[in-house]
C-alpha cells in the first residue's frame, strides 16, 4: 500500500529523471506534518509556473500555480475584473478539465493573502499503485503547467487587460477545447 514516504520517494525520482527543479521542505522522516516539496516547472519565462506537493497521512495534495508576478496583478485588481475572473474560473472548473481523469482538479484565486491562480488536486494514496503511478506522475509534471501555460492568454486578457469573461471564454472553447464556433 501506498504512503506518504513511498509517495515522496517515487516522486521525488521521477523530478529528478524528468530533470525539473525541485526542493524537499521538509524531513521525510518527520511525521508531525504533512512533508512538503516544491516544483520549478518553468522560471525562465516571462510567467514563472510552479508546484507544491503535500504528503498526507492519506492522499496527497498537489498545487500548479502561477508565480509572484501574476499574484502582484491580482493583488491590485478591481471589483468588477474580480467578478469576471470568477466567472472565467466558474467555466474552468466545468468545461476545462476532461473527463477521464480519475479524480476532481479545482481552479481557484486562493483567498490566504497570496492570490494565486492554482490548479489543486487532491489524490487518495489508495488510487496510486505500480499501474497508476506513470500517468499521475504525467498528470502532475506536464499536464497541470501545459494547462496553466495554455490559460495564461484568456486570464491576463480578463485580469490584466480587462477583458470581459466571455471573450476568454470563446479563446478557451476555440483554442483550448478545439469547438467550433
Amino acid at each position: 500500500m501506498m504512503t506518504a514516504a513511498v509517495a515522496f520517494k517515487e516522486l521525488n525520482e521521477l523530478l529528478q529523471q524528468e530533470q525539473i527543479e525541485h526542493y524537499p521542505l521538509i524531513d521525510i522522516e518527520d511525521d508531525t506534518q504533512p512533508q512538503k516539496m516544491v516544483i520549478l516547472f518553468r522560471k525562465d519565462e516571462p510567467i514563472t509556473i510552479e508546484g507544491e506537493l503535500f504528503f498526507y497521512n492519506s492522499s496527497l495534495e498537489t498545487r500548479c500555480f502561477y508565480g509572484e508576478e501574476v499574484s502582484k496583478c491580482l493583488r491590485e485588481m478591481s471589483d468588477t475584473t474580480r467578478y469576471e475572473l470568477l466567472k472565467l474560473t466558474n467555466f474552468i472548473n466545468a468545461y476545462v478539465f476532461p473527463p477521464y481523469i480519475p479524480f476532481t482538479p479545482r481552479f481557484y484565486m486562493t483567498a490566504d493573502g497570496y492570490y494565486d491562480l492554482t490548479v489543486t488536486t487532491i489524490i487518495p494514496y489508495s488510487m496510486l499503485d505500480e499501474d497508476s503511478e506513470d500517468e499521475i506522475g504525467e498528470y502532475i509534471t506536464r499536464y497541470c503547467p501545459k494547462l496553466l501555460d495554455q490559460l495564461a492568454i484568456p486570464l491576463f486578457s480578463v485580469y490584466a487587460v480587462g477583458e470581459c469573461a466571455e471573450n476568454a471564454i470563446d479563446y478557451i472553447k476555440h483554442y483550448i477545447l478545439k469547438e467550433e464556433q
